[in-house]
């Protein structure tokens, strides 16, 4: 048996084996298991298509790691980077230490084009991450937003398409690119993939505005709690 790791753009093509792999894993009904799902993560994103760090043994697909091209940007200079996501080991093939030979082969791929690798390993993976000389950020923390007061000067609205969002001034574009510190490119095709577009979770765009002046844009999704 012989084990080869490649990486590809992902294409249609793919999405039966990416499937197959996923059962293994994620339950049934799980978004990642639907080609609706899996067009508009891996192929309908501004960035580019994904690239797949494919472990194959005997043309079998045993091992994932999807690299999802993102455009990160710092007082106005543009850097590419990819978040890794999905990522996946056949429970048949565990042991092998396909988790570590995946993301180091990611690493050189994008090191070689000059992109950065980002990832949000779960606790289980931290450790392989760190093996790869991974660097960590603080722990984001959670807030609740306060509530608007009675006779504010603030208003909102929902925005809803791709023209409502290229309607937003681009001064405030510009202001978000002119930030010191390092970030996602924020623009309209942006938003509407990645929360507009999204077909498994309903996220809320809303443009906040006072006294006719543009403030920005608050991003929400209903969850479950108390």
């Amino acid at each position: 048996m012989e084990l080869e790791i490649s990486a590809y753009p992902a294409k249609e093509e793919h999405w039966p084996s990416l499937i197959g792999l996923g059962k293994t894993y994620y339950p049934s009904g799980h978004p990642a298991l639907t080609e609706k799902f899996l067009k508009w993560f891996y192929l309908d994103n501004p960035a580019g298509p994904a690239i797949l760090i494919a472990a194959h043994e005997n043309d079998l697909l045993i091992g994932l790691v999807v690299l999802i091209p993102v455009t990160l940007e710092s007082a106005g200079t543009i850097q590419r980077a990819c978040y890794a996501v999905n990522v996946l080991t056949h429970p048949d093939h565990r042991g092998k230490n396909l988790f570590v030979k995946m993301i180091r082969h990611a690493r050189d791929y994008l090191s070689a084009e000059g992109i950065w690798l980002l990832g949000h390993p779960n606790p289980s993976a931290v450790p392989g991450w760190k093996r790869q000389k991974m660097e960590f950020r603080d722990l984001l923390h959670l807030y609740l937003a306060k509530f608007r007061f009675p006779f504010s000067s603030i208003r909102e609205h929902e925005i809803r398409n791709l023209k409502q969002l290229r309607a937003i001034p681009d001064s405030f574009f510009v202001s978000l690119a002119e930030r010191q510190d390092v970030h996602v490119r924020c623009y309209p095709e942006y938003i509407q993939w990645r929360f507009l577009d999204a077909p498994h979770k309903e996220y809320r765009v809303v443009a906040v505005e006072s006294h006719g002046e543009f403030l920005g844009l608050r991003i929400t999704r209903k969850f479950k709690g108390p």
